[in-house]
């Protein structure tokens, strides 16, 4: 699948390529009523794919859309841990990300001179501005 939009009416998604792929990953930002993946996984599946793998930075979890993920429209789901939710779904895989954020915000602060209250976020994988340290 190449894409999809939100209009007023709903998501629209793309048409997918000529050959179904075997494999699609999705990628979205928020897994909040999961009515957009849910949809996304849907499309992928009537347009031939076979294994599907979604990725959501934030699992929210709220409303029901989201239980149709389970239900054969998603191989695999994998949230952060950035949103704990007590409706994690058993078979979730939570990845914890403030290990990982903390160690790249030290390997940033250890340059830094003294006086010195901001690092550079480019070492972070972030876009290029400079972010203030609170201590």
């Amino acid at each position: 699948m190449r894409g999809s939009s939100r209009t007023g009416n709903g998501v629209v998604h793309l048409s997918p390529g000529s050959a179904p792929a075997p494999r699609a990953l999705i990628v979205d930002d928020v897994l909040d009523t999961g009515a957009t993946l849910v949809s996304a996984c849907r499309a992928l599946k009537d347009a031939g794919v076979g294994e599907t793998t979604v990725f959501a930075t934030h699992g929210l979890f709220s409303g029901d859309a989201w239980w149709a993920l389970g239900d054969g429209l998603c191989d695999r789901l994998y949230v952060t841990d950035t949103s704990p939710s007590a409706r994690l779904p058993e078979g979730v895989h939570v990845l914890r990300v403030g290990d990982l954020l903390a160690q790249r915000l030290i390997e940033g602060a250890v340059d830094l001179e003294p006086g010195q209250r901001t690092i550079d976020a480019t070492p972070l994988g972030l876009p290029r501005r400079t972010h203030a340290l609170h201590r």
